[in-house]
């Protein structure tokens, strides 16, 4: 049984996705930011 591979990949695709909504708010922040001191 290789239940360790899919899970694997699991994790991964669950990581980036979370890394991309996580810079996606990042950037969006930063937006708001600049526009603050500005």
């Amino acid at each position: 049984m290789n239940t360790g591979i899919p899970t694997d990949y699991v994790c991964i695709g669950g990581f980036s996705l979370s890394l991309k909504i996580a810079i996606a708010s990042l950037k969006r922040a930063l937006k708001l930011y600049g526009k603050n001191i500005r």
